[in-house]
């Protein structure tokens, strides 16, 4: 209950008694005879009966009233707050979505750099090879040669 409304409830039951106790004062300050007074006090407790339905139902419209602009409040603010919450998600998918590309790009690219490397290098180690071998092959030529000659000063 918000303060609006008990300080409604309150006011209601204050003017009440108030009523009560300003029929009951004013019936014993009154000089007149007991009918009449019997009649009064009727009378003002009847006034005082429909004046508190009246200002109970003033309150509770006031109330209701509170209550439905509170309900829509409350509801305008729940919509809001899904509209947020669903467009933050799908900002976050969809960024998510960007640097997955970016990193998938970022991979193929290395992946490319990576096999043209291993390519070239490859193409080096065979040169290397061929060149290694075609040395292996020189030095082979060379130490025959060497002993060949050998062979020859020693037939000598």
């Amino acid at each position: 209950m918000s303060k609006q409304e008990h300080s409604a409830g309150k006011f209601v039951l204050g003017a009440f008694l108030g009523s009560i106790a300003g029929a009951a004062i004013g019936v014993m300050m009154a000089p007149k005879s007991g009918e009449e007074t019997r009649k009064e006090v009727g009378e003002k407790a009847h006034k005082a009966k429909d004046k508190f339905y009246d200002k109970a139902g003033e309150a509770k419209k006031f109330a209701g009233e509170r209550y439905d602009d509170t309900k829509k409040f409350a509801s305008k603010r729940a919509k809001d707050t899904k509209k947020f919450l669903n467009r933050q998600k799908d900002e976050t998918a969809d960024f998510a979505d960007d640097q997955k590309d970016e990193i998938d790009d970022a991979v193929a690219k290395a992946k490319k750099e990576i096999d043209e490397a291993v390519a070239d290098m490859s193409e080096k180690v065979a040169a290397a090879k061929k060149k290694l071998s075609n040395r292996v092959d020189e030095i082979e030529a060379a130490a025959e040669e060497i002993e060949s000659e050998s062979d020859d000063d020693e037939d000598e």
